[in-house]
């Protein structure tokens, strides 16, 4: 898991704190999918694009709710401080390809 966060970490100190889908997208693929059990785009198609800012609100407290007790892994992800520099992009990646963007990350696409 350190190598995954480390990779993530990378990104983010290139390309700054704002969020960005892309960099949202590799996180996602990188650390989340395999925990959560299932494709990006079926991970953010879960909540239109106002559900997902909520859920990002307050330092993604709704996010760990709703997304934690599934893995052990997750749930200690969510307990370290750099998990604060994920959420920008996190939320920027489900924002943009919420259920109500009409878009679609293709990530059947992607292993």
């Amino acid at each position: 898991m350190r190598s995954l966060l480390l990779v993530a970490f990378l990104f983010i100190s290139v390309l700054g704190a704002n969020g960005n889908s892309e960099i949202g997208k590799t996180i996602y693929k990188q650390i989340f999918k395999e925990e959560l059990g299932y494709y990006g785009d079926d991970f953010v198609y879960k909540h239109t694009a106002k559900e997902w800012e909520e859920l990002f609100a307050n330092n993604a407290k709704g996010f760990k709710k709703e997304f934690g007790g599934i893995s052990e892994r997750l749930d200690d992800l969510y307990k370290i401080e750099k998990f604060k520099e994920l959420i920008p992009h996190l939320e920027a990646f489900a924002v943009e390809y919420a259920k109500d963007s009409g878009y679609s990350p293709h990530c059947h696409d992607i292993d």
